[in-house]
């Protein structure tokens, strides 16, 4: 997508989603919980606030997901060809995913080399996250197949200890039941005869028995970035100031629901919803905005947007084996208390995996719209962007 067609503010909110997501995972591993902390400093409560927020980012990429994902296919009308959608979908997948699942397999096999224990889930209470002690940790064919396959989590474990690989069957089988409703409404494609929408129909039938519950909630909270793409263009940026206020105060309060179990317990309503629902509402506000004009400001901060968007995909698909290979050689056998020392060698690692982001993403990602037109050219009919973890 050329620059002057993009949603900067957007891509600024997907960019730092995906850090948070890899900071979140840094200082479970690197600091030690809060709950350890008996005065925490404003500075540590910010710190851990920011770093906490990593799954509701998810659900952040989950909206702007089907903003752009569903909004492309809606946009396509009778002119969306399966072919093109399902070949632009799998190369911006794959590109990734296939190096991502090789290069996870080769550091768990350093890490485990001298970590064993990793494997059988010892060090997931202190860590939060990681292999867990169910005997779920897997590098065979198989689960390396299934990842690619999108079927972790439904059919197969994540692959090695690249455990936010969840979120990719996510988003794969949001990518296949939005065209098929479509095609079942008659909203998109050529006009369909009774025999596809009742295959459509079948299909979508199949996915609602074998797809967990879980999925589909979080398709619940990708509709909801569907409906922005389709309020957007008719939204009303009249006191804007005020629209964004609000927005931010809704999206800020459903961050707090999401760390109050009380009031969960209370309300019995998912806080993925939510903070997915809060999220709807601030993109509407956010993708209006106008763009940065400060002088050499302005520019700067785009740029810095774009580049962090870009990466986003490559930051969130390889940083995980990387941040356990960190804390087997430097937060074993306990983490640290965040003090300045420890911020600041915290800080250096969260550089180090933005680095190894951005090299994968050079190496691998920035390829892709290369391998798209080399498979399909410019019969491509369904915009090649996609907004989240799988970007």
């Amino acid at each position: 997508m050329k620059q002057d067609e993009r949603y900067i503010w957007l891509d600024l909110v997907r960019g730092l989603s995906a850090i948070l997501v890899c900071a979140g995972h840094l200082r479970a591993v690197a600091l030690v919980d809060y709950a350890e902390l008996t005065a925490p400093t404003l500075f540590q409560k910010l710190l851990y606030g920011l770093t906490g927020l990593g799954h509701e980012a998810v659900m952040v990429f989950f909206v702007l997901s089907g903003m752009f994902v569903g909004g492309s296919v809606l946009k396509a009308g009778d002119r969306f060809s399966w072919a093109a959608y399902g070949t632009t979908r799998l190369t911006r997948l794959w590109g990734v995913l296939l190096p991502a699942l090789v290069l996870t397999y080769l550091i768990d096999s350093y890490t485990l080399s001298a970590h064993p224990e990793v494997a059988q889930g010892e060090y997931a209470p202190l860590w939060t996250s990681g292999p867990r002690t169910d005997g779920s940790y897997s590098t065979s064919l198989v689960t390396f197949l299934g990842n690619l396959g999108f079927v972790q989590t439904i059919g197969v474990p994540t692959f090695g200890t690249n455990s936010p690989l969840w979120s990719l069957a996510n988003e794969f089988w949001y990518y296949v039941l939005f065209p098929l409703g479509t095609l079942l409404l008659g909203i998109s494609g050529k006009p369909a005869g009774l025999g596809r929408r009742l295959l459509a129909g079948g299909a979508i039938a199949a996915l609602a028995y074998g797809l967990p519950r879980g999925i589909w909630l979080g398709y619940l909270i990708w509709l909801l970035g569907v409906l922005v793409y389709r309020i957007q263009p008719r939204f009303s940026t009249r006191r804007r100031w005020i629209a964004l206020l609000v927005t931010l105060g809704l999206f800020g309060a459903s961050l707090g629901y999401s760390k109050s179990l009380r009031l969960q317990e209370g309300l019995g309503v998912s806080s993925d919803l939510v903070v997915g629902l809060a999220f709807a509402t601030l993109c509407l506000v956010l993708a209006k905005w106008p763009r940065p004009r400060i002088p050499i400001l302005g520019p700067a901060l785009e740029k810095i947007a774009i580049a962090a968007a870009d990466l986003s995909y490559s930051l969130y698909t390889i940083h995980f084996p990387v941040v356990l290979l960190i804390a087997t050689h430097f937060y074993l056998p306990q983490k640290c208390f965040p003090d300045l020392p420890a911020v600041l060698q915290y800080l250096g690692f969260l550089s180090l995996l933005l680095g190894i982001g951005a090299a994968f993403w050079y190496l691998c990602e920035r390829h892709t719209p290369r391998i798209r037109r080399a498979l399909i050219g410019k019969r491509l009919s369904v915009s090649g962007r996609a907004v989240g973890p799988t970007s």
